[in-house]
Order: C-alpha cells, then sequence, then structure tokens
C-alpha cells in the first residue's frame, strides 16, 4: 500500500467515527447518560457543544482525505 493511500484511509477512517460518535451523543445523549447511571448536566449545550465540534473536526478529516496533498 502506497503511503497516500494509507493516510487517505486512515483520514477517513478517523473522519467517519468522530461524524458518527458526535451524532450518537447529539441524537442519545440522554439515553447513554442513563445506561451508565450519570446524572444530566443542568443544560444540554454541555453535551451539544462538545459532540457539533467532534462532528466538524471529522467532517474537516474527510476533507483532508479528498484532497490528501
Amino acid at each position: 500500500m502506497k503511503q497516500k493511500d494509507f493516510y487517505k484511509l486512515f483520514f477517513i477512517t478517523i473522519g467517519t467515527y468522530d461524524v458518527f460518535l458526535g451524532g450518537v451523543f447529539v441524537l442519545w445523549y440522554k439515553n447513554i447518560y442513563s445506561y451508565f447511571k450519570i446524572a444530566l448536566p443542568n443544560h444540554p449545550g454541555y453535551i451539544f457543544v462538545p459532540a457539533l465540534f467532534l462532528m466538524s473536526a471529522g467532517i474537516g478529516e474527510l476533507l483532508i482525505a479528498r484532497n490528501i496533498l
């Protein structure tokens, strides 16, 4: 495998994971917190902001994978 292909696959994998993980927390944070018996924060923004930041980082990584050079 060429080095360029390795990095492209790496950024696609990392970007997909970040978008998926951020989306799961945005959509189902109440279920995740109740499953692990964690008290919800005072405001949902404490969950939304880091989750959406993670999603935006994943989108950036996918854009890097589109044009690796």
